[in-house]
């Protein structure tokens, strides 16, 4: 199979799983037998309530309407009230009442509308009175229904439609790149391959792993290449892998003190490394206060603390610096000036010709001689 036909044929059933397709040449006829139309899923509505405004009202002309007795006299539908109604008025065989298509397709969707329900669910059968099929049709819930299924029918002329349709088409897009991605992704953790190369500039001549991967699959499939890499929106390109685990699938953490010695010099040390179940800041604060008691030192004593920017440890409401600084108020934070200097380092190498290089050179060795145990 074509990455070409695989792809769609991926998409397809992605869109197959979400419902059952209905038969619209199936569709129940007499208005007594249909389901609530809240009952199909809501991707399908609109093109049910199309068919049956195709189709039309229900109007058998040539039925024998039978009779009801009210106050001793026999009292019965009228075929001609269904040429003064002709657009929306049903009729039942089976339960021998009237019904208002409009309103069957559209009053569920219409909010903070009140009026009676028997044109839509249990059906009109006071055929003495008239007058309730004109108060029916003068109604504002059956004025808006009415205006809900013109609309339908003119969907092709509104603006709304072509909203509509445009983000059909960005979701569709969406779910292809997000696909293609996660074949790469699968793909690369399988082989254990690395994912992030050292030059990623369009300009490179070898992005990593990851970029070349996903250009090669748009390269060999149209539906790929239409929406990845410059195809794709600059908020939604699904290219960049922030982190992946080692083989031994463990989180760990590091801790290092800096103090001030007797002679008063400023001294680090590395305490120790500790796998931690979770990275909630709860679990990483509890973990540090185990790693400094184990040390015979106190977290009352601490006079500082640094992270890098990620929200859960240096978040001002929940981060791991907010909790320590609630217990002691003169740990105070500064950004980890590792972190810092690993920023200005990556800055002046991707802008530095030979410092580029070498550690483009550098990164490839790595890879070949992580990559086997004989080498």
């Amino acid at each position: 199979m074509s990455l070409h036909k695989f792809y769609k044929k991926k998409e397809d059933d992605e869109q197959q799983h979400k419902y059952k397709k209905v038969d619209l040449n199936a569709l129940p006829v007499d208005p007594f037998e249909r389901p609530s139309i809240d009952f199909y899923h809501v991707n399908q509505r609109d093109e049910i309530r199309r068919a049956y405004l195709q189709k039309g009202p229900f109007q058998p002309l040539n039925h024998k309407f039978p009779p009801r007795d009210f106050g001793g006299k026999p009292r019965r539908f009228i075929q001609s009230w269904f040429d003064d109604n002709k657009y929306w008025l049903e009729y039942s065989i089976k339960e021998d009442a009237a019904f208002c298509l409009c309103c069957y397709l559209f009053k569920s969707s219409i909010p903070n509308q009140g009026g009676s329900d028997h044109f839509v669910k249990s059906g009109f059968k006071a055929w003495n009175r008239k007058s309730g099929i004109d108060k029916h049709k003068e109604g504002n819930p059956h004025t808006i229904a009415v205006q809900k299924c013109q609309s339908l029918m003119n969907q092709r002329q509104s603006i709304t439609s072509a909203f509509e349709k445009q983000t059909t088409l960005q979701e569709k897009e969406y779910r292809t790149r997000l696909n293609a991605s996660i074949d790469c992704v699968r793909f690369l953790l399988r082989q254990g391959l690395a994912f992030r190369g050292h030059n990623e500039k369009e300009d490179s001549d070898n992005k990593g792993n990851f970029l070349e991967l996903l250009q090669w699959l748009a390269d060999r499939c149209d539906v790929v290449d239409r929406v990845v890499l410059k195809n794709a929106p600059k908020n939604a390109q699904m290219k960049c892998v922030d982190e992946s685990r080692d083989v031994s699938c463990k989180e760990q953490m590091a801790l290092v003190l800096r103090f001030v010695n007797r002679k008063g010099e400023v001294v680090e040390r590395f305490v120790g490394l500790r796998n931690v179940n979770d990275t909630s800041t709860l679990s990483l604060k509890a973990t540090i206060y185990d790693m400094l008691s184990k040390q015979n030192l106190s977290p009352s004593r601490i006079r500082g603390q640094g992270y890098d920017g990620a929200s859960n440890m240096s978040g001002a409401f929940n981060g791991l610096k907010t909790l320590i600084m609630n217990e002691t108020k003169s740990a105070h934070f500064v950004h980890c000036f590792a972190h810092q200097l690993q920023l200005a380092l990556v800055f002046v190498a991707k802008n530095h010709k030979t410092v580029n290089d070498f550690f483009d050179v550098v990164s490839r060795l790595l890879n070949i001689i992580g990559c086997s145990y004989k080498r």
